[in-house]
Protein backbone atom coordinates (compact mmCIF):
# COMPACT_ATOMS: atom_id res chain seq x y z
CA UNK A 1 0.00 0.00 0.00
CA UNK A 2 2.82 2.21 0.84
CA UNK A 3 4.35 1.84 -2.80
CA UNK A 4 1.36 2.91 -4.40
CA UNK A 5 0.73 5.97 -2.09
CA UNK A 6 4.12 6.97 -3.07
CA UNK A 7 3.55 6.23 -6.63
CA UNK A 8 1.03 8.60 -6.89
CA UNK A 9 3.06 11.24 -4.87
CA UNK A 10 5.31 11.19 -7.48
CA UNK A 11 2.67 11.34 -9.94
CA UNK A 12 1.67 14.89 -8.14
CA UNK A 13 4.67 15.80 -8.20
CA UNK A 14 5.40 16.11 -11.88
CA UNK A 15 2.41 16.80 -13.43
CA UNK A 16 2.63 20.40 -12.22
CA UNK A 17 0.59 23.04 -13.94
CA UNK A 18 1.72 25.79 -16.41
CA UNK A 19 1.70 29.04 -15.15
CA UNK A 20 2.71 32.16 -16.49
CA UNK A 21 5.80 32.23 -14.37
CA UNK A 22 7.13 29.17 -15.68
CA UNK A 23 7.24 30.25 -19.06
CA UNK A 24 8.50 34.11 -17.89
CA UNK A 25 11.59 32.56 -15.39
CA UNK A 26 12.34 30.55 -19.00
CA UNK A 27 12.68 32.87 -21.20
CA UNK A 28 14.21 35.61 -19.00
CA UNK A 29 17.17 32.54 -18.14
CA UNK A 30 17.44 32.18 -21.75
CA UNK A 31 18.04 35.87 -22.25
CA UNK A 32 20.53 35.86 -18.94
CA UNK A 33 22.29 33.06 -20.39
CA UNK A 34 22.96 35.08 -23.52
CA UNK A 35 24.01 38.21 -21.89
CA UNK A 36 26.14 36.23 -20.08
CA UNK A 37 27.52 34.52 -22.76
CA UNK A 38 28.55 37.55 -24.80
CA UNK A 39 30.49 39.24 -21.25
CA UNK A 40 32.54 36.32 -21.39
CA UNK A 41 32.74 35.82 -25.11
CA UNK A 42 34.12 39.86 -25.01
CA UNK A 43 36.34 39.15 -22.09
CA UNK A 44 38.04 36.22 -23.57
CA UNK A 45 38.83 38.35 -27.11
CA UNK A 46 39.80 41.74 -25.30
CA UNK A 47 36.38 43.40 -25.73
CA UNK A 48 35.28 43.50 -22.46
CA UNK A 49 33.43 47.59 -22.46
CA UNK A 50 31.21 46.71 -25.58
CA UNK A 51 30.25 42.96 -24.42
CA UNK A 52 29.22 44.87 -20.82
CA UNK A 53 27.55 47.15 -22.73
CA UNK A 54 25.92 44.28 -24.84
CA UNK A 55 25.17 42.80 -21.58
CA UNK A 56 23.32 45.20 -19.96
CA UNK A 57 21.05 45.51 -22.52
CA UNK A 58 20.47 42.27 -22.79
CA UNK A 59 19.86 42.44 -19.32
CA UNK A 60 17.29 45.12 -19.19
CA UNK A 61 15.36 43.25 -22.54
CA UNK A 62 15.14 40.82 -19.89
CA UNK A 63 13.42 42.83 -17.23
CA UNK A 64 11.11 43.77 -20.38
CA UNK A 65 10.33 40.63 -21.26
CA UNK A 66 9.56 39.88 -17.95
CA UNK A 67 7.41 42.53 -16.89
CA UNK A 68 5.17 42.46 -20.36
CA UNK A 69 5.11 38.56 -19.70
CA UNK A 70 3.66 38.93 -16.70
CA UNK A 71 1.56 41.97 -17.01
CA UNK A 72 -0.74 40.09 -19.60
CA UNK A 73 -1.00 37.38 -17.42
Amino acid sequence: MEIETDKTIKDQKQSEPETPHKHTTAAVTTIAMCAFGTFVLGAVTGEAWPAAVASCGLSIMGVGVAYVMLHRA
